[in-house]
């Protein structure tokens, strides 16, 4: 991650300078203003985000700001200031892919970790950790055995047979999970 976090800083500065202009009308040079402060905050964010959402919030705002490059960049072109921000939007789209990539890697991971159920007399906990193993404690004693997948499609078995089928949320906050005994919906704990 922090190899992610480096680049956008150096997106940041690289674009701050292919949208500097020295002679332009107040109202470019606002908009021009705006852009790179927000191309700084974006980056900002990007570097600090932590959760699937602040990510995706965060392409959003990139999308965004991109159109608004092209538009500051057309609109001094069409007034005799010859702009080119293609590098700047060419990072932008770095960018965002590279935040793809970032949610991917992040999608792969999220039923790793403890996660548990209470209601209607049923106490249950399982803990999915990184090399296939998984145990459990509650609703039909301690359990334990091997699972594959990932968070779009979490398999659990319990002595080579399978026995629950899951998805993780999208926020991964819980693990839809489908037992021989019913769904169970397990909040995320660690």
């Amino acid at each position: 991650m922090k190899k992610a976090k480096i680049i956008f800083g150096a997106t940041i500065i690289t674009s701050l300078f292919l949208l500097s202009c020295n002679s332009m009308p107040e109202d470019l040079k606002n908009r021009k203003d705006y852009i790179n402060s927000t191309l700084t905050e974006i980056g900002v964010r990007a570097d600090k985000a932590k959760e699937m959402s602040d990510y995706k919030t965060i392409i959003g705002d990139y999308l965004s700001l991109k159109d608004s490059v092209i538009n500051y960049t057309n609109d001094c072109n069409k007034r005799g200031i010859k702009k080119n921000n293609d590098e700047t939007i060419t990072s932008i789209d770095n960018s965002v892919n590279r935040i793809k990539e970032i949610i991917k890697e992040k999608r792969n991971t999220l039923h790793i970790g403890t996660w548990a159920y209470s209601g209607g007399g049923i106490n249950y906990q399982i803990k999915i950790r990184s090399g296939g193993k998984w145990s459990s404690e509650g609703f039909q004693g301690y359990n334990s055995g091997a699972w594959s997948g990932d968070a779009s499609n979490v398999e659990i078995y319990d002595q080579g047979i399978l026995t629950s089928r899951g998805v993780v949320s999208e926020d991964g906050s819980i693990l839809y999970l489908q037992t021989a005994a019913g769904q169970l919906d397990l909040k995320k704990i660690d």
